[in-house]
């Protein structure tokens, strides 16, 4: 029985590229039906479920006197730390009993962030859905004098932002290529000063096996200022036998990890059950691993921001694992950079 016989070669670049621009050639197709309708870029990404820009008091538990005392009870036994800023989590009712949801908002997180910067990069920006829900977000008056670019490896991703863009009419927008292993940055090198910028990449870094080590040296040596954020799903990298494993290609080591997750084909009748408690960050980390490992996920990134320059850089927050998405063997992690002043 091979158990990893699904594995893709996805993580090479021009297999990326070409699911990628297969992909979002169907999204153009639907974007430009989409404006044909005449309706609002805030319709548009509403029907294509992409405007998601957080929930409604969050902090409501905190506020509310007879909530608390019970609220801290449950995000204690689910070992969350009530006091931990950003807070991703609050209590929640699920299927009958308290428990603990995600509350985290990446469009909120960079709104806070943005400051008095004149510039925002999504990295790997596909058709820049979450460019524009951030502009939605902030609204045209913050957004007044802010450049928004969408740096995207495919050119079909490039197009759908450029007629987003274009339908908006208001929103100061360029698409321009970009290739993780081969950092081109010049596009910013032209811009007004000073440049302040906050880039960012949203589940980009993801499909790129190593991305260059010269990325965020690259982007300081050209930014007067400079914020990035990654929400990325690289969480499982900070345990070192995995990544050790997975960075020897270790068909047999994640083979027999799969088998401890009870993930078996579907073939496979009667298979043994997995003693493996599933509700562990153990057994969490471990499925993160196993899918990196079956579609040659990212395996370097966390190694880049550790070994960033601590006279260059501060990572200013980390949260690890603090949402699924729709994949919960692919959760995010945030990583925030604050570059220090040059000279």
């Amino acid at each position: 029985m091979r158990m990893l016989e699904h594995r893709t070669a996805k993580g090479t670049g021009e297999a990326v590229k070409a699911s990628y621009e297969t992909a979002w050639e169907r999204t153009r197709a639907r974007i430009d039906r989409e404006i044909a309708t005449g309706d609002s870029l805030f319709s548009i990404l509403a029907r294509m479920n992409r405007l998601a820009l957080g929930d409604h008091e969050v902090d409501f538990w905190r506020k509310q006197p007879g909530v608390a005392p019970l609220a801290r009870r449950v995000l204690d036994a689910w070992d969350v730390d009530v006091d931990e800023r950003p807070s991703p989590y609050i209590p929640a009712v699920i299927n009958g009993r308290y428990g603990v949801r995600t509350a985290f908002s990446p469009m909120r997180y960079l709104a806070e962030r943005i400051g008095d910067a004149n510039v925002v990069v999504e990295f790997g920006s596909g058709w820049s859905a979450n460019l524009f829900q951030l502009y939605l977000l902030l609204g045209n008056q913050r957004s007044e004098g802010l450049k928004y670019i969408g740096a995207e490896y495919t050119e079909a991703g490039r197009g759908g932002g450029s007629v987003l863009a274009a339908h908006d009419g208001r929103i100061d927008y360029t698409a321009v290529p970009f290739d993780w292993t081969q950092p081109d940055l010049s596009f910013l090198a032209d811009l007004p000063r000073p440049l302040k910028v906050v880039a960012f990449s949203h589940h980009s870094i993801e499909q790129v096996e190593r991305i260059s080590e010269k990325f965020h040296p690259g982007l300081r040596a050209i930014a007067d200022e400079l914020t990035v954020v990654h929400f990325e799903p690289v969480g499982w990298q900070r345990d070192a036998e995995l990544l050790e494993r997975r960075v020897a290609d270790d068909a047999d080591y994640y083979r027999r990890l799969a088998h401890d997750l009870g993930m078996y084909p579907k073939r496979v009748r009667n298979a043994p059950r997995s003693d493996l408690d599933i509700t562990t960050v153990e057994a969490q980390v471990r499925g993160a691993a196993w899918w990196s490992f079956t579609r040659r996920y990212n395996i370097n990134l966390l190694e880049i921001v550790d070994g960033l320059r601590p006279r260059d850089w501060e990572v200013e927050d980390v949260l690890f694992d603090y949402d699924s998405l729709r994949n919960p063997l692919n959760p995010s992690t945030l990583l925030t950079l604050q570059a220090k002043p040059k000279g």
